[in-house]
């Protein structure tokens, strides 16, 4: 099995390569290995090029190039274990092909309560869409840490749900917008 690593909180992409083939849709999974001949199914595909996401977990297959990517988000250490790429025969009830991986979970680092997290420089407005972008990219290319957002005076604030910082009694916390 290819070994994954990832940190709580993280997304993880895999891309899952057969070879590009006409005919018959053949549908494509993710599924976690619960016992020795047990697998459950977290998402399956539908149909080609079209995204299918089911609770944390989605795919999106395009069988002309020969691939299908398998996303989850929202990582938790009890997410650790074997996982595998299949795609089944037309009929649904077999498997074609398949790939196992191992993927690993380790706890998100904490951060001290006496020591508050760096805050981002502000950012110019002009780029407040390159940075909505880059919530898109792989988790590992984008900080795990704090995210901000700009708001229209152009203040960097903390994200809803980031990581937050305890401040200093002695410092006066100041107010900041969220978009």
């Amino acid at each position: 099995a290819q070994e994954l690593h990832r940190v709580a909180g993280q997304t993880l992409s895999v891309r899952c390569q057969y070879p590009p083939r006409g005919g018959p849709y053949q549908s494509k999974g993710w599924c976690k290995e619960v016992s020795k001949f047990t697998c459950l199914r977290l998402v399956t595909s539908s149909r080609p090029r079209t995204l299918t996401q089911i609770s944390q977990s989605s795919i999106w297959d395009d069988p002309a190039a020969g691939f299908f990517i398998v996303t989850m988000t929202g990582l938790k250490e009890q997410d650790s274990g074997h996982y595998w790429c299949r795609i089944y025969h037309t009929s649904g009830n077999s498997v074609d092909r398949s790939l196992r991986f191992y993927l690993a979970v380790s706890p998100a680092p904490k951060t001290s309560p006496e020591m508050p997290s760096p805050q981002p420089p502000p950012r110019d407005p002009s780029t407040a869409s390159a940075s909505m972008q880059a919530t898109w990219a792989p988790h590992d290319l984008v900080s795990s840490q704090t995210q901000s957002c700009v708001s229209p005076t152009g203040r960097a604030g903390e994200t809803p749900g980031a990581s937050s910082a305890i401040t200093a009694p002695s410092r006066p916390a100041a107010p900041s917008a969220l978009v």
